[in-house]
């Protein structure tokens, strides 16, 4: 009972925090509701409930509208404006951000409030969550959403979506017997080449398993100023000291532990 009771007041607590006021207060907490609910009885309908959301980046308060697809979209807001995990000090004026690995756009809203001036180029390759990312991010300007994945080739390759997690998707089959989709996919060197573009500000990548290949033969890794994401050594079956090799060893590298020896947040300037 008190485990339950817990759950209860930290979801008030969080919907509390993260409100825009007391009337978003309470569609926060009736969207969480209906999504748990959902997981239960599958039958009910997807529902797109518009919530306006804060963001408290030190003594200014930022405000933006959002679209949740599933209670997992909180618990990477939560990740993301709560813990910051991509908060960094920037060694310069932002101008083009990809974000790679984009889900439903709340990586992609902090960036854009970050760096205002920014084009942003967002890629996701699951069709369902592609949909909430463009709708999420149409209350902002110079954002490029692409439905593909960024891979180590350009061509086509297995996607396999998560059930009731969207987070958890990704290019490696992590369940038994578990559903893929066929999608697009290119490699950096080809999607900076194919679009003209000579240099990245940032790049941030959280793809699930898929960021050792993706910057294993990188040509254009020089046209990169700096490089924010999560590295999972449990499903790239690599060492985060595998994963660091790959990068020159002028640049600098920190490393933010969240789980033991497994995932890190890596920030490569």
């Amino acid at each position: 009972m008190n485990k339950i009771s817990n759950r209860i007041i930290e979801k008030i607590k969080f919907a509390h925090n993260i409100s825009a006021n007391r009337v978003e207060f309470i569609k926060i907490l009736f969207v969480i509701s209906f999504f748990s609910l959902k997981k239960k009885i599958s039958l009910l309908p997807q529902i797109r409930v518009k919530l306006c959301l804060k963001f408290v980046d030190g003594y200014d308060i930022k405000y933006f509208n959002f679209y949740p697809m599933s209670n997992c979209d909180f618990a990477i807001f939560d990740e993301i404006f709560i813990n910051k995990e991509y908060k960094f000090d920037s060694k310069n004026v932002a101008n083009i951000i990809f974000d790679i690995g984009s889900n439903v756009g709340l990586s992609v809203i902090y960036f854009k409030l970050k760096f205002p001036q920014a084009i942003i180029y967002c890629f996701e390759p699951d069709k369902k969550v592609f949909d909430f990312l463009k709708l999420n991010t149409s209350q902002f300007k110079d954002v490029i959403c692409e439905n593909m994945a960024i891979t180590k080739s350009t061509g086509k390759i297995k996607f396999y979506p998560y059930p009731n997690s969207s987070m958890s998707s990704s290019m490696i089959q992590r369940l038994k017997n578990q559903n893929f989709i066929e999608v697009n996919s290119f490699s950096i060197d080809d999607y900076m080449f194919k679009n003209n573009i000579d240099f990245v500000d940032i790049l941030k990548f959280d793809v699930e398993g898929a960021e050792f290949e993706i910057f294993q033969n990188i040509k254009s890794i020089n046209s990169i100023c700096e490089i924010i994401g999560e590295f999972h050594a449990d499903l790239t079956g690599k060492s985060i000291n595998d994963f660091m090799a790959l990068f020159d060893k002028s640049r600098n590298i920190s490393l933010r532990e969240i789980r033991k020896e497994q995932r890190y947040i890596i920030l490569i300037q």
